[in-house]
């Protein structure tokens, strides 16, 4: 049979099974002593007394010549198998063999290396991760810097580049008037993202300076009106119609009508200037018109996309600075303005933009001012009335226990520790009784005082004494030219609907002094072209009559861009043919054959 013994890991050698089974394999000894050797180091390593080995399975096992045998193939030529194998899969067996010390300490050794392995790779694993996110995060501090540079440089090209397209303007200024040119009309009311939204019908306010057309009535201009949306053939054909009152029988060979073709694409609350900068075959059709010829832009409320559009045409605006126009647009930049051209302002504050700071101001004034009745807020960067609140003083228990304490005695007036403490006392009151005597004008826009304040000291704000006798609302707008002069294009009184709503305007200006409106209206924009701006501006002024019966003007706002009065005050002329004299705030139109001419053949308002 060839069985053979291994007795605890050596083979017994001197049995006749096992001499008889050497003679008979005697030409493949080799590979057969390799077997053994094989078994006898697994049965040493398990302490495993006793195995029996059938050697024919071993000869068989020894030709494979292909591969090594695994240790199943070894363990399968052994007769006692199954006793073998329970010792080998007890635990510990292996450390029971001859070598037990030795195996013992390979395995420890074995797992506390495996240990310092897999904690190595850990801690590496660690810190490859840790290198990952810091090269990430410094690869976008790096990408955010370079694209903030980027976005900066181009900024600053586009400045260098409005400033050459101004210098320029103001260079051929005095000769492009006088030669053929084309206005390019972007009615454009590029205000900020909230104010654009909460405006109704958005799309049909841009496009409500449609008169601008009416520029044609200069027999050397070309105008090229840029509408927010496509306009009917209806329309189109009335104001052809219009433009021939003055004679001209092919007016639309002298003005082109386009629209961004992305019109519809955006949302309906983007300026037309933003939406008109991503329509590329709109800017081609205005550029290709413009082409060898002379040509500037005319915005409405300037903005950044206004540069942008202008430096991508390579044509001036006939407009500040965006930035210039947000500083000195704005209630309180108007305030220095005024300041600096020494025109007699309203009793206020201005720069306010903390609640503490608003209500000690009101509260300072109040004491200071008791005869007004009324003081007026407004935030800086609002329009039309949008952002107007109001105090009646009546409301105040205080101010009629100072005005009966001034009455009787002015000591607490001449005391500074007894004003600070009336003055403390009217803040108090203000504490309580703002929230809920206050007038907002526009309620849909600020539905509470709360939200009204919010705004108010986020964007800053301005304080004004209300006129205590009946007010007018006269208004100049100026025209600051590129060469420096500075022109009255007309007057108007303003009409309110209700209170400090703007509705509409009459023409020219009837309820103030021409000469001190002019006048006043003159320095204020002298100041405003010392400060760079060019283009139209609009001085709003209060006239009444003190308590003495004389009459006072009071400057109260000042509005850069072309205001729908400009146009209004234009098509008027364009339809009558007539001519406003800024001296004698008189617009004189020709009525051949009528009654009421004058001396010179021409009637007045």
């Amino acid at each position: 049979l060839h069985q053979f013994i291994i007795r605890r890991g050596a083979t017994l050698t001197t049995t006749p099974e096992f001499e008889s089974f050497k003679r008979k394999h005697q030409t493949t000894w080799g590979s057969i002593q390799d077997i053994i050797t094989g078994l006898e180091r697994i049965m040493g390593r398990f302490n495993v007394p006793i195995a029996y080995v059938d050697g024919n399975k071993v000869a068989l096992l020894s030709q494979l010549d292909y591969r090594q045998p695994t240790t199943d193939d070894l363990l399968d030529c052994l007769v006692n198998l199954d006793q073998v194998l329970e010792l080998v899969n007890l635990p510990g067996r292996r450390y029971k063999g001859s070598d037990k010390e030795a195996t013992a300490a390979l395995s420890l050794q074995g797992v506390y290396r495996g240990h310092l392995c897999r904690q190595g790779f850990r801690n590496a694993l660690f810190r490859f991760k840790a290198a990952l996110v810091i090269q990430r995060i410094w690869k976008t501090i790096l990408t955010c810097r370079a694209t903030a540079a980027t976005v900066q440089q181009i900024v600053e090209n586009r400045r260098l580049k409005m400033d050459e397209l101004s210098i320029r303007l103001k260079k051929q200024w005095g000769e492009l008037k006088r030669r053929r040119r084309v206005v390019v009309h972007i009615p454009s009311l590029s205000r900020e993202e909230a104010q654009r939204m909460s405006m109704s019908d958005f799309s049909m306010r841009q496009n409500a300076q449609l008169a601008r057309l009416t520029w044609l009535e200069a027999t050397d201009v070309e105008v090229l009106y840029v509408a927010p949306f496509p306009l009917s053939p209806d329309v189109l054909q009335y104001y052809t119609k219009l433009l021939q009152v003055r004679g001209d029988e092919h007016p639309n060979e002298r003005f082109k009508i386009v629209f961004p073709e992305n019109y519809d694409r955006f949302p309906s609350h983007l300026s037309l200037m933003t939406v008109l900068y991503y329509s590329p075959r709109c800017m081609a059709r205005i550029s290709n018109f413009c082409k060898g010829k002379e040509a500037y832009i005319i915005p409405g409320v300037v903005g950044p996309d206004d540069v942008k559009v202008a430096c991508k045409l390579d044509l001036p605006l006939l407009a500040p600075h965006p930035q210039l126009a947000a500083v000195y647009g704005s209630k309180s930049g108007s305030k220095r303005i005024f300041s600096l051209a020494e025109v007699n302002t309203p009793p206020g504050a201005y720069d306010l933009y903390s609640e503490s700071e608003t209500l000690h101001s009101l509260a300072r004034l109040v004491f200071e001012r008791i005869d007004i009745q009324r003081w007026l807020l407004k935030i800086d960067d609002e329009f039309l009335g949008r952002g107007h609140a109001w105090l009646d003083v009546s409301h105040l228990q205080c101010h009629a226990a100072l005005v009966r304490e001034r009455e009787r005695s002015m000591q607490i007036w001449m005391d500074p520790q007894k004003q600070q403490a009336a003055v403390n006392k009217v803040l108090e009151e203000l504490v309580r009784v703002l929230p809920r005597k206050v007038e907002i004008a526009h309620s849909d826009l600020f539905p509470t005082w709360t939200a009204y304040l919010e705004t108010f000291t986020r964007v800053g704000g301005v304080i004004e004494a209300v006129p205590p006798a009946h007010v007018d609302s006269p208004s100049v707008n100026l025209l600051i030219e590129p060469g420096g002069t500075i022109t009255i294009h007309s007057t108007h009184d303003h009409i309110f609907s209700p209170e400090y709503t703007y509705v509409g305007a009459s023409f020219p200006q009837a309820s103030a002094n021409n000469k001190a409106l002019v006048g006043a209206a003159t320095a204020v924009g002298q100041i405003c072209k010392d400060k760079g701006m060019v283009g139209y501006v609009s001085v709003d002024f209060v006239s009444f009559r003190d308590s003495q019966g004389g009459e006072r003007l009071w400057a109260i706002d000042l509005n850069i861009g072309m205001h729908d009065t400009v146009v209004s005050f234009h098509l008027f002329k364009f339809i009558t043919g007539g001519n406003f004299n800024p001296v004698l705030g008189t617009f004189h139109a020709d009525v051949d054959g009528e009654a009421g001419l004058d001396d010179s053949g021409s009637a007045s308002r």
